[in-house]
């Protein structure tokens, strides 16, 4: 069978039960919506209402539709005991898709994504150790997933329905939020309880509202007088007094569920009566709280044994597991389940899973039952799922829910199982859920040993959730337990994770002192591979303190720990440390280089994690070095990593660097659009650090662009993201006090520009450490203090090495405005901007040069900061160029001149291969770059020029003449929103 065949062998449920009354809109539109998902438009349909209205069936019918018209229909439902079962609802539907592949292409799926094997049973292959990334583990997890939909939707189109979304957990709602990312003939339905709460479903429908899908919102109501008495009518079958009909029609509100069971009482054997729900979730109509009562309690005593378990399982629960649960037998179950159907109390799937009819049936069954009644239940549950499948997850959430009826001898592994899978799918809320619970067995039965463990690991899932107090008493209590035990090797991961919690609180003073009880601990014990954390941590803490010398030692001892263990993992580690002590000297070339060899070493490595993070590492260095090209090389092979681990939605980061290669070489608009993405991303992830850094990046671009009130709105929102203790490391705040003062610049606020600016003479800090310097050399100028200015300028050329001319740039700048006779030096600064590519830095040079020339050598340098000013589009420079020019007697042109000032020398290389019809495999080889970076510059020179195509840069280089890439020529749209500045 070939792949085409068994995904559409695949089907989900079908619409079964009494006939579908008064729905005809929507069974249109459900028409509507397959038609257009076949045709490639994705779209997903949300259904809410009370319970009862008949949302499931709707969804069923949008699904039967879907099938019909030869969709591959998959279906899972979110249920209440299954909440913390993570993609729960996602195995239940796509394990019939693994299910149906051939074994060869079931073992062929699990090479390719073997973290799929983390969530599917049945791919052949073994399950791979997490890596050392929890946010890498779990988005690679989603990665896989989701490539398991896409290549679905690409046999057949898909419809994928997920009832009552109100229950389903974190990363399911993560991966649904993913989707929204594809583009291929996939139809979601989704079904929710209007009377839960919306906020999940309203989150999740607005990735798809920004993206590129079909967003259809139906509030399925109550049926018409006139519908509900056909409905009525249909499932009585027989004669009954008009008067009692429309009485019974009339009290059940229109809600089918209503009608259908009070249809069934009315035409079934009277019986005695019963006591209405008391729960009070619903308030239902008299005789249908009798009808509910009756109905169950009618039972005879084996099918109302099956229902009470159906009732505490709230889920799909297979046969075989309900005869483990009871003592029934075979035959007696059988004929029990039987019993419930003929009674209409059971609903069942193809996947032979058993749940009762409705959840109004399931509160009224847990009404009857004793509490140490539902807790003998669950317990039965957790038993018998922990004999057939010790992983399955649901047997801890029985667990859980069994209380004291349980024992802790067999609940302990069982609940250790599930939060160790739980952390290694990246779900750390529930695999804190489940530590708790194997924290009081293990308390229980006093084993402090298994204690300690689980407290350390309460301690770092707890950190990772941002629970600071509750990963405080985590490590105490791991401390205390560790220390009375003389486990030396405990006492170090407590005192390591005392350290990092002090050190996020701002306690400076703490954070050390824990950290070097840890390296005493450690150093009681044989050196080991573990030995790499403390040093790990000692090169971060000393790298936010500015403290060289201790980078320096730690680094030294990372490097005698990878030659003595040798391993590709230490190496690469060592040689990053190695690159962090560099680059804190202020040697940026040879953090470069050294970051380009923990690169190639962490490749040959087993954590893909430290891959990425060595080319993260080298793009944030060439950023600092001055080196776009190579920034922007190595964030696209760190995507390209993180991508081939399936983990392509780390990508805030990454885009974040690339912005910042845009902003430093004057793509301000782009900045703007692709900063105001990447907030989204940020957010729906929560990922605050990245937050502040997005913002910070956003704010200079609109500083750049004239648009100071929205910078200061950007600048308050990140200064408002998180507590105070987020705001302690130097290198996620360097971009912001960068903007900070590049507002207070641009606003005239020169004294709080040096304020906020005394943060980025640190020179070994920060994603650009020597712009960062540039911004401050100004600040302190324009607030008087030419000495300072002076001084700062020494620094900069006192840095090691720098492999391109930005340090000398940057030196010349500040040199030219402390130096009342600085002219040469801003000129010297204005050509070392231009080499590097960064437009801003030169009209700045140029204007600071204009300003204190005589006459005719003002003039030239204010006509070409005006050409690039307008280029770029930095309309108070560009204002400010014109004025100096009126100055002097000459009328400023509007025009924009064609010439190669615009670009920089690579992009010069490139628009002239380009312009000369040469592919972009072609420019990629010549040069000696990946096609991506081609791809990336390529989109710069288009957005500099004004052009949109090859043929349009041929054309614009052919009008700026022979010599070499000419310079910007922006259309008259753009011409025109320049001039609204001026």
């Amino acid at each position: 069978m070939c792949h085409t065949d068994y995904m559409a062998a695949v089907s989900g449920p079908t619409a079964t039960g009494p006939p579908l009354v008064g729905r005809t809109v929507e069974c249109r539109l459900f028409a509507e919506l397959v038609d257009a998902a076949a045709a490639s438009t994705p779209s997903v349909l949300l259904l809410r209402g009370s319970a009862g209205v008949g949302k499931t069936r709707l969804a069923r019918e949008a699904l039967a539709a879907a099938g019909a018209a030869d969709f591959t229909a998959l279906s899972g439902r979110a249920d209440e005991i299954a909440k913390h079962v993570t993609f729960s609802p996602i195995v239940e539907a796509l394990s019939p898709v693994i299910g149906t592949m051939p074994p060869n292409d079931r073992r062929a799926l699990g090479r390719r994504l073997p973290q799929l094997a983390l969530v599917f049973d049945g791919l052949g292959v073994p399950a791979p150790s997490p890596v050392a990334d929890g946010a890498l583990e779990r988005r690679r997890i989603i990665e896989g997933v989701a490539h398991l939909i896409e290549s679905t939707c690409a046999a057949n189109p898909v419809a994928l329905m997920i009832d009552d979304i109100q229950f389903a957990d974190d990363l399911t709602l993560m991966l649904l939020a993913h989707l929204s990312r594809m583009t291929t003939r996939l139809l979601l339905i989704c079904a929710v309880t209007a009377d839960d709460d919306l906020r999940t479903a309203e989150r999740l429908l607005a990735s798809y509202r920004s993206s590129a899908w079909h967003v259809e919102i139906v509030d399925v109501a109550p049926l018409s007088a006139r519908d509900s008495a056909t409905l009525f009518n249909s499932v009585a079958r027989t004669d009954i007094a008009e008067t009692t009909r429309t009485a019974a029609v009339a009290n059940c509100g229109g809600i089918p569920f209503y009608l259908e069971a009070m249809a069934e009482h009315l035409t079934a054997p009277n019986a005695r009566d019963g006591a209405p729900p008391t729960d009070g979730s619903l308030p239902l109509p008299v005789p249908v709280n009798d009808e509910l009562q009756l109905r169950l309690r009618s039972l005879t005593p084996d099918a109302r044994a099956v229902a009470e378990l159906l009732a505490v399982d709230g889920g799909g629960c297979s046969f075989r597991t309900l005869l483990a649960c009871s003592s029934l037998g075979r035959t007696r179950q059988a004929s029990a389940l039987a019993e419930l159907e003929r009674r209409h109390l059971l609903s069942s799937d193809p996947g032979d899973t058993y749940s009762l009819a409705h959840g109004l049936l399931r509160s009224a069954a847990l009404a009857g039952m004793t509490r140490t009644d539902v807790y003998r239940r669950h317990a039965a549950f957790a038993g018998a799922l922990a004999a057939s499948d010790p992983g399955d997850v649901r047997a801890a959430e029985h667990i859980i829910r069994a209380g004291p009826v349980y024992d802790s001898r067999r609940a302990l592994p069982v609940l250790v199982h599930a939060a160790r899978r739980a952390r290694g799918l990246g779900s750390a809320d529930d695999a804190i859920k489940y530590f708790r619970a194997a924290l009081a067995c293990a308390e229980e039965m006093r084993r402090d040993g298994h204690c300690a463990a689980i407290h350390d690991q309460l301690t770092v899932l707890s950190e990772m959730t941002l629970q600071p107090d509750d990963a405080r008493r985590h490590a105490a209590a791991a401390l205390a337990l560790y220390t009375e035990r003389h486990d030396d090797a405990g006492i170090g991961r407590a005192e390591l994770a005392h350290c990092r919690l002090a050190w996020s609180a701002g306690d400076v003073n703490a954070a050390l002192a824990h950290l070097d009880a840890a390296g005493r601990a450690q150093a009681r014990l044989a050196p080991s591979e573990s030995d790499l954390d403390l040093l790990s941590l000692q090169v971060s803490v000393a790298s936010r303190l500015g403290d060289v010398e201790g980078i320096a030692t730690a680094a030294k001892r990372m490097r005698a720990l990878a030659h003595r263990f040798p391993s590709p993992d230490l190496t690469a580690s060592a040689q990053i440390a190695t690159a962090i002590d560099a680059f804190t000297r202020t040697d940026y070339a040879r953090a470069v280089s050294l970051s380009e060899d923990a690169a190639v070493t962490a490749g040959n490595g087993t954590d893909p994690a430290l891959t990425v993070r060595a080319y993260d590492q080298l793009s944030l260095f060439a950023l600092g070095n001055g080196d776009l090209e190579k920034s922007v090389d190595a964030t696209e092979r760190s995507l390209a990593t993180a991508r081939s681990a399936g983990a392509s939605l780390l990508e805030a980061w990454p885009r974040l660097r690339l912005a910042i290669v845009d902003l430093l070489s004057g793509s301000f608009e782009k900045v703007v659009d692709e900063c105001l993405e990447l907030c989204r991303l940020a957010e729906r992830y929560d990922e605050r650090r990245g937050s502040v850094n997005i913002l910070a990046t956003l704010a200079l671009a609109q500083t750049r662009l004239g648009r100071l009130d929205d910078a200061a709105a950007a600048i308050d929102r990140a200064g408002r993201l998180g507590p105070e203790s987020l705001y302690t490391d130097v290198h996620t705040t360097a971009p912001l006090n960068a903007a900070r003062t590049a507002l207070d610049l641009a606003a005239g606020e020169y004294d709080a520009a040096a304020a906020h600016g005394a943060a980025l003479c640190r020179l070994g800090t920060g994603a650009y450490p020597l712009v960062g310097a540039a911004l401050y050399g100004e600040a302190l100028w324009r607030s008087g203090r030419p000495h300072s200015a002076a001084e700062l300028a020494g620094d900069v050329h006192r840095v090691l090495s720098c492999s391109t001319p930005l340090a000398s740039a940057v030196a010349s700048w500040i040199d030219g405005l402390a130096d009342s006779d600085g002219t040469q030096a801003l000129r010297q600064a204005a050509a070392g901007f231009e080499t590097v590519g960064l437009p801003y830095w030169r009209v700045a040079s140029l204007l600071a040069d204009a300003e204190r020339s005589p006459r005719a050598a003002a003039i030239e340098s204010a006509t070409t900061a005006l050409d690039v000013a307008d280029r770029v589009r930095l309309p108070a420079e560009a204002q400010r160029a014109r004025a100096l020019l009126r100055a002097h007697g000459v009328v400023p042109s509007r025009g924009r001149r064609h010439d190669s000032s615009l670009f920089s020398p690579r992009e010069r290389e490139i628009a002239a291969l380009a312009a000369a019809g040469h592919p972009t495999s072609t420019i990629a080889t010549r040069l000696y770059i990946s096609p991506r970076t081609v791809t990336t510059h390529l989109e710069r020179i288009y957005a500099k020029a004004g052009v949109h195509s090859r043929i349009a840069l041929a054309q614009f280089m052919t009008a700026a003449g022979p010599s070499e890439p000419a310079a910007d020529a922006t259309s008259a749209a753009g011409a025109d929103r320049a001039a609204k500045y001026t």
